[in-house]
């Protein structure tokens, strides 16, 4: 669930900018985001188990 949530807001920024013409779609942003989105949502379930 969390997944889907992080990819539909990136995807949203990622189409806001394009059409506001304040930056371009870049794959490679979503990809990163995701991962440190992924890898921030890990980390807080290990600090809270902790």
């Amino acid at each position: 669930m969390f997944v889907l949530f992080s990819l539909g807001i990136l995807l949203s920024v990622e189409t806001i900018q394009v059409l506001t013409l304040r930056g371009s779609f870049d794959i490679d942003d979503i990809i990163l985001n995701m991962l440190g989105a992924v890898i921030g949502f890990f980390l807080s379930k290990i600090r809270v188990k902790g």
